[in-house]
């Protein structure tokens, strides 16, 4: 049997996601575009009836669109369709803020070739299953049918995707012919191939392990003092004290550098950079590849550590020169070797130019130049306060901290730390002076009905310091309401007569604008409590279950909410939908955007779902394709 061949071109800039609930607030503020088929209209022939080849044109578009963002969706997640158990987060892109490991703990996680075509395959499908129902309301008038049964294979190329669809179509009761083929214009396996390559190429040539060690030759003295040292020696007669602090985030300096400044095989600007050949064949060239270290790039106790020989001291350089016998202005010190263990994610993101889709993905570099038997890292447990006592005896710097709630109010009394000493509180002004380590730390600031405060800071950013802002915790109550909704042929339809206070258990999350949940109370019936800092935003998430299974009702993402030190109540209101809780997937997802772009609609009388007035529900219906996600969409 003859099939039905279109070679199309990406053109729909949508984003699809992983269907975890944390995520979706960003997800949802990004959009997915409606279905692009509705721009093929069957058109009557001379008889009056249908022309099949332009219902297949149409089909032929569907099938592209579900394929495009599969290739879109599995890019974003380095060829999965969702996280994988081992992810960093990045937030520069997309709004997704997982990035897959292709390559960590010393063993590769990159999906095979049989995986990749495999995630393609439900990529396509599910898309399908989701938006089928649309296709067929479009083309309904005209006679058109679609089996529910269909199979989907996919053949992956280095500048092409090719699907084959056997889905039976008919156009009253004229068969359409069979399998459905299309050509989907993408480097989208080149770059697989390249991503593979340049974990394996890393894997053995050790490239950023041989940056990482470069670079910190290159800094074991910085401004006459040490920094990074590989051999500690006296420099002058001062004493010699580095804490792990100090160390860790000039490590966290020099990896971010190191990731800043690597490309794959040339500078763009010739200047001093880092050169990584992405395969020993030279392939590859002309893909766009950059190189990023995660979102909040921090490191631990876990992943950072060092010792200083021969006397085996873990996590701190300390040492004092001995002034000469023979020349009292000269010092000198045994040498003392630092060993480091250091591991740090890198995120590479490479460019399909074609799609101009993102893939992305991640290795775990391991960085060592331990030689002892026992090896880094080891089990190093100490308190904060034995692992920075010398920095807390000796403060010899000077700080002023000025601390003020969200209306510029000093705060008095409230706690000031810095690099784990506790250097005091603040006056009847709020503010803090007195004396500080002179080193590179973290600066807290909390008191008792305030949310803590914190950041990253050197002496010379606190001894005058910006203000730091302490918001007030507020006590809110919660009211939350069941709003029924009715689907019918892709109707959805709201009875304000229905609505009512809960009777299930409802969990709501307060998350950060990154999406990173704060407070996530769970509230069983009609009201409950929760105390959260006041005076800024957050992004608001709720879905409601049944107490006694656990299965979900319904669900709403993707709103922001100012919390106020005068807001006392806030009103939940969450969609019911029967058979909610069985959806899974792409379909969950989905279902989820369309209820919260339902309960967005100002003629259901919802000015938000989550708002700290009480709503006033309308009676409303509007056809699933009429409930684009929050933010736009296409």
């Amino acid at each position: 049997m003859q099939s039905c061949f279109l070679q199309t071109k990406h053109s729909v800039n949508a984003r699809k996601g992983q269907t975890e609930f944390i995520v979706i607030i960003v997800l949802i503020a990004i959009g997915v575009g409606t279905v692009s088929y509705a721009a093929y209209k069957a058109s009557p022939d001379s008889g009056g009836g249908i022309i099949k080849g332009t219902v297949e044109e149409s089909v032929v578009g569907f099938i592209s669109e579900a394929g495009y963002k599969t290739l879109e969706t599995m890019s974003l997640y380095g060829g999965f369709l969702g996280p994988q158990d081992n992810f960093v987060q990045f937030e520069k892109q997309h709004g997704i803020p997982v990035v897959n490991y292709y390559y960590y703990d010393g063993e590769f996680v990159f999906p095979t070739d049989a995986e990749l075509k495999a995630n393609i395959v439900a990529g396509v499908t599910d898309y399908i299953r989701m938006y089928k129902g649309d296709l067929e309301n479009a083309l309904k008038s005209q006679g058109v049918v679609i089996d529910d049964t269909f199979t989907v294979d996919a053949t992956i190329m280095p500048s092409k995707v090719i699907l084959t669809l056997n889905m039976p179509t008919t156009v009253k009761n004229q068969s359409v012919k069979q399998p459905y083929r299309v050509e989907l214009l993408t480097r989208f396996g080149e770059v697989y191939a390249a991503s593979k390559s340049i974990v394996q190429t890393d894997a053995e040539h050790k490239f950023f392990e041989g940056f990482t060690d470069t670079k910190i030759a290159l800094s074991s003295v910085k401004d006459g003092k040490l920094y990074l040292p590989s051999m500690i020696s006296a420099v002058g007669c001062e004493p010699i004290h580095i804490g792990w602090i100090a160390m860790k985030d000039r490590m966290e300096t020099t990896v971010e550098d190191i990731v800043s400044h690597t490309y794959a095989y040339k500078s763009p600007t010739g200047g001093n950079a880092y050169i990584f050949p992405v395969s020993d064949d030279g392939k590859y060239q002309d893909l766009p590849i950059t190189f990023f270290t995660p979102t909040n790039f921090g490191l631990g106790e876990t992943n950072f550590q060092f010792r200083t020989l021969p006397d085996n001291t873990v996590n701190v350089i300390s040492a004092e020169p001995e002034r000469s016998n023979y020349a009292p202005d000269v010092c000198t010190m045994q040498p003392k070797v630092v060993e480091y263990y250091v591991k740090y994610p890198v995120i590479v993101i490479i460019k399909d130019d074609v799609t101009k889709d993102s893939f992305r993905f991640a290795l775990e570099v391991l960085y060592k130049t331990d030689y002892k038997q026992e090896a880094l890292p080891i089990d190093f447990v100490s308190d904060e306060g034995a692992k920075v006592k010398s920095e807390c005896e000796s403060m010899k710097c000077i700080a002023r901290v000025p601390v003020m709630d969200f209306s510029n109010n000093p705060i008095a009394s409230a706690s000031v730390r810095f690099g784990g000493c506790s250097l005091g509180e603040t006056d009847v002004s709020g503010i803090f002076y007195g004396p500080a380590p002179c080193m590179t730390g973290k600066l807290e600031v909390s008191k008792e009905g305030y949310a803590p405060a914190w950041k990253s800071a050197g002496i010379d950013d606190i001894r005058d310091a910006d203000p730091i802002i302490l918001l007030g915790i507020s006590t809110i109550k919660i009211y939350v309401y069941e709003v029924p909704v009715k689907k019918a042929a892709d109707v959805y339809t709201i009875k304000a007569a229905d609505v009512k206070s809960s009777t299930g258990e409802a969990f709501i999350a307060f998350a950060d604008l990154l999406g990173i949940p704060v407070v996530e109370p769970t509230i069983n019936g009609p009201t409950g409590e929760v105390s959260v800092a006041s005076g800024t935003f957050y992004g608001m998430m709720a879905k409601l279950n049944n107490p006694a299974t656990k299965e979900d009702y319904g669900e709403v993402a993707g709103f922001n909410t100012l919390i106020t030190k005068d807001t006392k109540e806030l009103h939940v209101y969450i969609p019911k939908l029967d058979g909610f809780g069985s959806l899974r997937g792409t379909e969950l997802l989905n279902e989820v955007k369309r209820l919260t772009s339902l309960m967005a609609k100002k003629e259901c009388g919802f000015p938000a779902p989550i708002m700290p007035m009480k709503a006033s529900p309308k009676d409303c219906s509007f056809a699933a394709a009429d409930l684009k996600p929050i933010g736009g969409g296409i």
